[in-house]
This record gives C-alpha cells, structure tokens and sequence, in this order.
C-alpha cells in the first residue's frame, strides 16, 4: 500500500476519545471498505439488545454471588488489574494498576 494511501486509510480509521483517554488505530487491519457498512446491521441488533438489557427487559437468570466473584477472578488472573476488598463483596474497588 502507497505512503499516500495508508495516511487517509489512518485519518479514516483512528479514533481517540479524550474524555477516556483512549485511542486505538484500526488502520493497518486488513478489512474492506465495505465492511462497516455489511456489519451495520449486526452491530445495531447488538446495542438494541443491549439497551433492552440494561433497561432490564432481558431477564439474566445469575446467582449473585457469582456475579461478584468474576471481576475478582479476573483481578486476580490479570497483573494490570487491582482488586481492594470492601466489606462486602460489592464493596469490591477494581483499577487499573499503575
């Protein structure tokens, strides 16, 4: 791919979100030009059921208990993550280490 190329594909594809302080460059994956468009309509089934799942519409059948134990798993099984134990289980605090 020409230099000239690979710059718009970068200006296309970068994207940073300063109010999380966070970027990512999707440029140099190798995908079509179509290919937003074709996964349109999957990527807006996925957030719908999102929505409806955080407004509580889609019913998730979890022990709680467990519920609070993965992010803590997690923590424990990832060196960039920080678990400081509450009181209780939902006290959990989780961040990233520095």
């Amino acid at each position: 791919m020409v230099s000239s190329s690979l710059w718009q594909r970068f200006q296309n594809y970068f994207l940073r979100y300063d109010d999380l302080d966070f970027s990512i460059d999707i440029s140099r994956m190798i995908f079509s030009d179509e290919f937003f468009d074709k996964t349109q309509p999957r990527v807006g089934k996925a957030l719908a059921a999102m929505g409806e799942l955080e407004a509580g519409a889609i019913a998730i059948d979890a022990d709680p208990e467990d519920v609070f134990h993965v992010p803590r798993q997690l923590a424990v099984n990832n060196s960039h993550l920080r678990v400081t134990a509450g009181d209780e289980p939902a006290d959990d605090k989780f961040s990233l280490a520095k």
